[in-house]
């Protein structure tokens, strides 16, 4: 039933993106913002087809090597392809600036990702977690994933997991998981990023422990991230690095001296060992008034968000809003990339969200958090 619904809300949403083409709406919100501004794209994964039969990432983080090539090569076509290093891009009369960049520095963006984008000369951006390099799965949801993974070959396994949330006090998520079925497992990741770093850190530890998963869960994964002397190579080869912080904690939910020791230290480490680091990308795309004084503090010139909008040389540069890109954003239902499917999650979604951007240059604006974005495969 899940899956014949999911293909039913793929289906009317390929309808609405042909109503919005052939009514001419779409070509309205692609002059928009090339009447306003720059597009700065977000990616995270590129894999294989066997890589991402393998993968323990959500949807939200994936495209396919085949996908992510043909898209290069039609932006390559099209648009303006900028250095997102070089600050905001001049404007243009005829073509869209768009920049790209990678979050978290996974290892495919090397192996995979980068002889595509040498290939073709884009230059990219790559937001670093510097305590996390060459890690294999370093970052929870993936490990929740693994997790259940685990469990659906358990009778018992998802009795475990239940146990161990009413152990750790949270009964009414215990409760919920069993009736989720196919989504309990992102309902689970839903509710572990609502709370401190510390419950989560606690609750993640009791999780992972109870008996559900191997002990060598993470050998030999597609899921790790790339290594120092990666870093350095793509560094020569005109990559730029920015700060993801240092653990990829979700700031909002630090302490302030732990969330400004994050935003501070991973610069100083991307400072020594890789190339002065100007960038910054807050992890999950959530961001607060507060955190956004820290950024300015520690000396970063610009910052990114992850919620749908134009980069405009009048807004907050700390602030600057990206649109995430996944496999099931850029495809058709042939399962191949779309150029409709892709100017409708680009431009329509950066139209619909233009009061936003009207207000985006103040401070309070960035009290509203994107996450969701992060995560929207539809």
């Amino acid at each position: 039933m899940a899956e014949k619904k999911t293909t039913l809300r793929s289906y009317l949403k390929w309808i609405y993106i042909l109503l919005l083409y052939y009514t001419g709406t779409l070509a309205l919100a692609k002059r928009w913002v090339l009447s306003k501004g720059a597009i700065v794209l977000t990616f995270h994964r590129v894999l294989s087809d066997s890589a991402a039969a393998q993968t323990c990432s959500p949807a939200g983080l994936i495209m396919k090597r085949q996908t992510f090539e043909a898209l290069l090569k039609f932006l390559k076509d099209n648009y303006l392809l900028v250095d997102l290093g070089a600050g905001i891009p001049a404007a243009t009369t005829d073509r869209i600036p768009v920049a790209i960049t990678f979050d978290d520095g996974w290892e495919d963006n090397v192996s995979t990702a980068f002889p595509i984008v040498s290939a073709l000369k884009v230059p990219i951006t790559i937001f670093i977690c510097p305590e996390l390099i060459d890690t294999p799965m370093p970052f929870w949801p993936e490990q929740i994933i693994a997790l259940f993974r685990s469990a659906g070959e358990r009778a018992d396994g998802l009795e475990r997991i239940c146990s161990v949330l009413t152990a750790s006090g949270y009964p009414e998520w215990a409760m919920v998981l069993p009736t989720a079925k196919n989504s309990a497992c992102d309902a689970l990741i839903t509710r572990l990023k609502s709370i401190s770093t510390e419950e989560r850190r606690l609750v993640l530890k009791s999780l992972l422990s109870c008996g559900v998963l191997p002990d060598d869960y993470a050998d030999g994964t597609v899921d790790r991230t790339m290594s120092w002397s990666q870093i350095s190579e793509l560094q020569k080869a005109a990559v730029t690095f920015g700060s993801h912080t240092l653990h990829h904690e979700i700031l909002t939910v630090l302490p302030a001296n732990e969330a400004e020791r994050e935003i501070r230290e991973s610069k100083a480490a991307i400072d020594e060992r890789v190339n002065p680091c100007s960038l910054f990308s807050y992890p999950n795309g959530d961001a607060s008034p507060a955190l956004r004084h820290v950024v300015a503090r520690c000396g970063y010139e610009h910052a990114f968000i992850n919620s749908p909008g134009v980069w405009r040389k009048q807004d907050d540069p700390l602030l600057i809003p990206r649109i995430n890109l996944s496999e099931g954003t850029v495809t058709g239902p042939n399962g191949t990339f779309s150029r409709r499917a892709f100017e409708h999650r680009v431009f329509w979604n950066a139209f619909m969200h233009r009061r936003r951007a009207r207000q985006s240059h103040r401070p309070d604006a960035c009290e509203i958090s994107a996450a969701v974005e992060k995560f929207n495969t539809l």
